[in-house]
């Protein structure tokens, strides 16, 4: 049985204080009745995109899309609420993904030349099948609908057949060799592509890496015709008619292509190639991706990603052609792959598309084919959580009932215009809603200086509101790209009564407060000054103050009361001061919400290693900020914009509390209400009240070596 010593934190002051020793007496037994059998540590839930995605499946009957990573994980996400996780045994990379669509299962391609035959029909999904290919690697896979035929190619040029209801490969082989014309002397390279015919099953399209591509009859088991290129071959697709397909090419060109006449193709064209001063044409950046979708009435679509001309620039871009008419959508990040969502799943009738799913390097793109412009939807995941890397987590449970719908009425207003309102296509899968008797918030910190809230008092996950720290600052030019990002949140702490907020970074604290009215003004900056090193020679012990030497600040005494937006500075004799941010100046409009009330910025030597914040508290009842770093421990009076309070750890030992600024009875500036307190008190008596409260707690600070110090 575990004993407390209720006597021991007093004795822990009383060494630091006089180096008495603490005293073991008032021992208090405490029954442990909770055993190790009683917690259970286990994932909920899962948020946020999945990391390093390569691959995309989307089934058109039950509206899910499941998506493969590097690591051998595979998410399928439905309607907001439902989000499946899988994983395979070894991690291997999901190369290829395809859905056995309505029927609760999928098949998953991986870099170790495996086949694995998934069913989620269960709680638990699990692999049902596997196969393993010991000397071929496995390049593309192709599925049809309803079809239990599952075709492979391979790195070999070889293309096997597997038998999905089994789940075991047949005999028949379509060899490279066979495939190819006699008088051709070299390797076709990779197979690239594998399509049926929208109107005959029986003729497989098969496209290889040099730009071959062979219509081959199932039936017969032999070439029905050829199709040459001298350009590499990156994909290709059909015509819902099935009498000519489209490839896309390495060098940017769209090729379409008759079934009865192989010589040629009917039409070739650089959609993004622009002729420069000499008549020629611009090189232009391979077609990765290619989708060619019918329409009842009107011109097909043609879809693709890259193509774009090199002198155009570096953004990864989605172009939809649609009769003359052209539209580029840039992406910020790279695309991996894409998925046209049409009304008919059959493939020989028209495809009628309405949307895309783009899977880009970070992020899932939604676009709205049926409205004019493509407006992308929004989306109803927590898929942009680590749109910027997440610095720092604060979990907030039961915390007041007002104060989620509070924070979600501003973050409303922060929507962008210009989403699509059309239904979410994505709304697959069953979730039974999980509601608490209490609210729960997480807010997240960021490595670019943004803090986010979210809902997590059910199953999902809801954006509730989105702050920018960085728009205190003025804009920061990095060196090199490894260097470390001094607006990144490290500490975040909500007083929940007031509503106030306090965050944190390497260098700087911000204080905001949460109101209802936009606000014009300019917000006060407040520099902590730099308390040097401690000398450490000839220290033996906390108990021996005389042998400890702490250098002064750069001033001797701390700062007085600072004027709104008046930034506080050290002596002019000391120059080589230096922070890590400098704060904008100036009045500025602030919207509905958190609005910042301080900035501190803490100062170091040049030369020497900055300090950093490990911790921060606010006490808004007395207008008090601490916040603690690696060199000193300072207290601020967040109503008269004054520190109050900058002392070196060691200096706690000393039997002589420290420097303390003068306690000063000049009026402060009027406080600007916050949303809890001043809503229903005038500002006057807000600060009155805040002004005593202050005077008071320094008084306490400055009695002597037996107060207590916060």
């Amino acid at each position: 049985m575990k004993k407390f010593d209720l006597k021991g934190v007093k004795g822990v002051f009383a060494n630091l204080r006089g180096g008495e020793k603490s005293a073991s007496k008032g021992e208090v037994e405490i029954p442990e009745t909770l055993q190790p059998h009683d917690f259970y540590c286990g994932k909920l839930s899962r948020h946020g995109f999945p990391f390093q995605p390569t691959c995309i499946a989307w089934d058109p009957i039950q509206k899910l899309v499941a998506v493969g990573t590097k690591r051998g994980d595979v998410r399928i996400i439905g309607k907001p609420g439902v989000d499946v996780a899988m994983q395979h045994t070894s991690p291997t990379v999901v190369l290829h993904i395809k859905f056995l669509i309505n029927q609760g299962a999928l098949i998953t391609a991986c870099s170790d030349d495996s086949i694995n035959l998934w069913s989620y029909r269960q709680k638990v999904p699990e692999i049902v099948h596997s196969l393993k290919f010991c000397r071929e690697r496995i390049t593309c896979l192709y599925l049809a609908y309803q079809s239990k035929w599952l075709y492979l190619g391979t790195e070999r040029g070889n293309v096997h057949i597997v038998n999905v209801e089994t789940f075991t490969i047949c005999g028949y082989i379509i060899n490279w060799n066979k495939a190819i014309e006699l008088s051709r002397k070299t390797h076709p390279g990779p197979v690239v592509h594998l399509s049926d015919n929208p109107m005959d099953p029986n003729k497989l399209l098969i496209g290889f890496e040099t730009g071959l591509t062979v219509c081959w009859d199932l039936r017969c088991k032999m070439a029905e015709s050829r199709f040459n290129s001298n350009e590499c071959l990156r994909d290709a697709c059909w015509s819902n008619e099935g009498k000519m397909f489209m490839c896309s090419y390495a060098d940017g060109t769209l090729s379409t292509w008759n079934c009865k006449h192989p010589s040629k193709p009917v039409s070739v064209m650089t959609p993004h190639s622009k002729a420069n001063k000499n008549g020629q044409l611009s090189p232009c950046k391979p077609i990765n991706r290619l989708e060619w979708r019918a329409v009842k009435s009107g011109e097909p679509y043609i879809i693709f990603s890259g193509g774009m001309s090199y002198e155009a620039g570096r953004s990864p871009c989605l172009t939809i052609m649609h009769g003359k008419d052209v539209t580029v959508l840039e992406m910020e990040h790279k695309i991996l792959d894409f998925i046209v969502l049409c009304r008919n799943v059959w493939s020989f009738e028209y495809d009628d598309p309405y949307a895309i799913v783009v899977l880009l390097a970070s992020d899932l793109i939604f676009v709205d084919m049926t409205i004019p412009g493509y407006p992308c939807f929004q989306c109803p995941y927590a898929l942009d959580l680590h749109e910027s890397p997440v610095t720092c987590l604060k979990y907030i449970s039961d915390c007041a009932a007002d104060l989620i719908p509070a924070i979600y009425s501003c973050g409303a207003k922060q929507l962008r215009e210009g989403y699509s309102k059309t239904e979410f296509p994505v709304s697959g899968g069953e979730c039974t809603p999980s509601s608490n008797s209490y609210s729960e918030i997480l807010i997240t910190g960021h490595a670019d200086g943004s803090i986010k809230f979210w809902d997590v008092s059910g199953s999902t996950i809801l954006f509730l509101y989105r702050l920018k720290s960085s728009k205190q600052f003025e804009k920061i030019k990095r060196k090199y790209e490894e260097d470390e990002d001094v607006l990144a949140i490290q500490h975040i702490y909500l007083d929940e009564e007031s509503r106030h907020l306090v965050v944190a970074a390497s260098q700087h604290v911000i204080v905001y407060g949460y109101r209802k009215k936009e606000l014009s003004y300019d917000v006060p900056v407040v520099e902590v000054p730099a308390i040097s090193e401690l000398v450490d020679e000839d220290i033996e012990s906390p108990s021996s103050p005389s042998n400890i030497k702490v250098s002064q600040n750069i001033s001797n005494n701390v700062t007085g009361p600072a004027e709104a937006g008046h930034v506080t500075r050290p002596n002019a004799e000391n120059k080589d001061v230096k922070t890590s941010v400098k704060a904008k100046s100036g009045a500025r409009k602030y919207s509905v919400g958190y609005q910042p009330e301080l900035v501190v910025l803490v100062q170091w030597y040049e030369g020497t290693t900055p300090p950093i914040i490990t911790s921060v508290c606010i006490n808004s009842s007395y207008g008090m900020l601490a916040a603690g770093t690696t060199t000193s421990l300072f207290i601020m009076d967040t109503v008269q914009k004054t520190c109050l309070l900058n002392i070196h750890p060691a200096e706690l030992c000393n039997s002589e509390i420290g420097r303390l600024a003068t306690p000063t009875m000049t009026s402060p500036k009027k406080r600007l209400p916050s949303a809890s307190v001043s809503d229903q008190e005038s500002g006057a008596e807000a600060n009155s009240r805040s002004t005593e409260q202050t005077f008071s707690f320094t008084n306490r600070l400055t009695m002597g070596e037996n107060t207590v110090v916060m």
